[in-house]
């Protein structure tokens, strides 16, 4: 993990640098303030990037229940996506299945 102090009136960051990384797995970049601000309506300001996926030797490796898991999901959000009338048109319902299809699918990959 690597930290920062923000100075000033912590509202932006910008740095460069490197961070040695020795296996595999991901990344986030987490941001939070430990009380309430006035200018974010929430009691307790927090945000994340998504991750940031490194395939390296010695990352972790899956666990077949858990890619059943997430596998047996998909098909449920599959089955609910397919079922929707509320697409713009059919290409972007296509491109959506298809997205999902292929999440469920890397996931049937990983049970075996």
């Amino acid at each position: 993990m690597k930290a920062f102090a923000l100075k000033g009136d912590r509202r932006n960051f910008d740095t460069a640098g490197e961070l040695q990384v020795d296996t595999g797995g991901w990344l986030v970049l987490r941001a939070w303030n430990d009380g309430s601000d006035p200018q974010v309506l929430d009691l307790y300001p927090y945000a994340t990037t998504s991750p940031i996926y490194l395939d390296l030797p010695g990352g972790p490796s899956s666990v077949p229940s858990d890619a059943d898991y997430f596998a047996a999901w998909l098909d449920r959000v599959v089955a609910d996506a397919g079922s929707r009338a509320d697409y713009r048109n059919d290409r972007e319902r296509n491109a959506t299945l298809d997205y999902l299809r292929n999440a469920r699918d890397r996931f049937r990959s990983m049970s075996h």
